[in-house]
């Protein structure tokens, strides 16, 4: 059978915005629960890949790190027949090489576990090659420094932390053209957390998405216990009683208020619909939205344009901008 894929799980972030005070802290603790579901593997499955971003961010509170390496210590131990394998994510390392992360410190805590592998180089295996996210390296560099172990190996699966959108900077961008160069055919990344799939350059691409939905527009079925849901004021009479389970955003239009009582929900947002949303809305003509009507991409790209920037400092400020922004 094929590996079991974990979608970036980002232990340790924080659910506060819009969060009723009584709930605060179900969404961390659901998250936590989630995880520990997902390191179960069946026997059929000998390989288990956590696909990025183990942690939300450099650092996290010492409750979510000694979770996280005692949860998969422990599943190692009782799973003696599957290799866990961890990539390296954006959100694990740092750009500063002399910041210890809860990643390095997660790294050292399960070293001696002959069962657990954390990625943080290139790794290359029986049937499958793994590329981690690299805070200087770019992919394509992070796959060339493989090839010797390639040609001597049969592999037909690559597994990384990339950005798909070819309109983010080049540095993490899934290098299809290469993998299809070297008859890699079949592709996995985590990093973008809506599940996805398509193909490229010959290569089928599969995006886990993230363990959970962690925002509006990343809902993708990941977990039965988690939804996303975007609705109008008349829609939320007919559907109030059904949303205990769910992040809530309420979409207004001008002139309208919000309810006086809040609905029972995981989390409540109010966003008064744009000029540009009620226009699609509408059935006028509109440019095809992006992020729900506003393309934050086009906006970023047109302002630096607009400024005369060193070439050297633009590359950087795009990785940056990728990074930050597809994850």
């Amino acid at each position: 059978m094929k590996p079991y894929l974990l979608g970036d799980p980002h232990l340790g972030r924080q659910f506060r915005k819009g969060v009723p005070l009584a709930r605060r802290g179900e969404r961390e603790t659901l998250v936590r629960r989630d995880f520990e579901r997902q390191l179960v593997v069946p026997r059929s499955v000998s390989s288990h890949i956590c696909m990025g971003d183990l942690f939300d961010k450099p650092q996290v509170s010492y409750a979510d790190l000694q979770h996280a390496y005692t949860a998969y210590r422990a599943a190692a131990r009782r799973q003696p027949w599957c290799t866990f394998y961890l990539l390296q994510g954006n959100h694990d390392d740092s750009r500063d090489a002399d910041e210890v992360t809860a990643w390095d410190i997660f790294c050292d805590n399960v070293e001696d576990v002959s069962n657990i592998i954390t990625v943080t180089e290139p790794l290359v295996v029986p049937g499958m090659v793994f590329l981690p996210w690299h805070p200087t390296n770019t992919a394509v560099e992070q796959l060339h420094s493989v090839l010797p172990q390639l040609e001597r190996t049969l592999v037909t699966r690559a597994y990384g932390h990339w950005d798909v959108d070819l309109r983010t900077a080049g540095h993490n961008v899934i290098p299809t053209r290469e993998l299809a160069g070297l008859g890699i055919l079949e592709a996995y990344t985590g990093h973008v957390h809506k599940p996805d799939a398509f193909m490229r350059d010959g290569v089928a691409v599969f995006v886990t998405g993230s363990m959970q939905p962690y925002a509006q527009g990343e809902d993708g079925g990941q977990c039965a216990d988690v939804r996303y849901i975007t609705v109008t004021l008349d829609e939320l009479d007919v559907l109030k009683d059904i949303l205990t389970g769910a992040c809530v955003r309420l979409q207004l239009w001008p002139g309208e208020q919000p309810p006086d009582t809040i609905p029972d929900c995981r989390s409540w947002d109010v966003q008064r619909l744009q000029p540009e949303q009620i226009a699609a809305l509408e059935g006028e003509q509109a440019a095809a939205p992006s992020l729900e009507g506003f393309d934050t991409h086009r906006v970023y790209r047109e302002a630096m344009d607009n400024h005369e920037i060193v070439p050297e400092v633009r590359h950087q400020i795009d990785q940056k901008w990728g990074e930050t922004f597809t994850s």
